[in-house]
């Protein structure tokens, strides 16, 4: 009986095998291959050519593979990259990392100025995004705010990770807590499940205090004061900076905006 149950297992795993992919402990991680992230299609469309985007493509920069300027502020006009590209309606940032030795990354930074987050005005940054899945990383970043000089660092960093506290598959808010930066430390919020749907999220900082909500739900309020007398800025993209992993995946905008108010 058991040799039976083991056969007709293994030609349950196998027959699924093309259509569902699973961590080292079996959880599964893609509910189909091209929601990893692996496909690629023939044809890659232009960004600037969507009205959708051409507002966002003037307030940013694109950086590939690191912080290396790519394509500057109001120069999109005609850019496609394997990289960055329009598939169909969506503004698509895609990376295969072939190294464990580097980070890499295909982003959007948004600018060219910079803002405390003391600020009386309101930085918002809102999207709905598509994160893909991975059968290789173990994790990426898809969106942050980042500190400009200083110590460089990310105050938000919004990521997918394959396991974390725990639970398989999702999303992630890590926040730094102090600027006390010898001995970093992050706070990580559970932002949810990923799956292969697109989302709403919306990043929020005015008066030293930062928001953030996913699908409408306020799930991140949080006191930023200790972050006053810097000047940052937000990024959204693709950043796979865990050092020790390589592999390749995707992330897609059906909407992008950056609002100051």
């Amino acid at each position: 009986m058991k040799k039976y149950l083991f056969a007709v297992l293994l030609l349950f795993f196998s027959a699924c095998n093309d259509d569902i992919l699973y961590d080292r402990i079996g959880n599964i991680i893609c509910t189909h291959k091209t929601d990893c992230g692996e496909g690629v299609p023939e044809y890659l469309g232009t960004p600037s050519d969507s009205s959708s985007f051409k507002e966002v493509l003037n307030k940013t920069r694109l950086q590939y593979p690191d912080s290396t300027t790519d394509v500057d502020y109001g120069e999109f006009d005609g850019i496609v990259r394997n990289h960055f590209y329009l598939d169909k309606s969506f503004l698509t940032f895609q990376l295969d990392k072939q190294t464990n030795s580097a980070s890499m990354r295909s982003e959007l930074r948004f600018g060219p100025y910079t803002w405390d987050v003391s600020t009386e005005k309101e930085h918002i940054l809102s999207a709905k995004v598509r994160c893909y899945g991975s059968s290789e990383l173990s994790k990426y970043t898809f969106m942050q705010i980042h500190e400009y000089q200083g110590a460089n660092l990310p105050l938000l960093r919004l990521a997918w990770e394959r396991r974390k506290e725990g639970v398989t598959n999702h999303i992630w808010a890590g926040v730094v807590t102090s600027r006390d930066l010898e001995n970093r430390v992050y706070e990580w919020i559970d932002l949810g499940k990923r799956d292969d749907k697109f989302f709403d999220i919306t990043i929020s900082v005015k008066s030293s205090k930062m928001l953030v909500s996913v699908n409408g739900n306020l799930l991140v309020e949080k006191d930023i004061s200790y972050w006053n007398g810097t000047q940052n800025y937000y990024k959204a993209g693709l950043y796979l900076n865990h050092l020790e992993s390589k592999g390749k995946t995707k992330v897609q905008f059906e909407r992008l905006e950056y609002i100051v108010k």
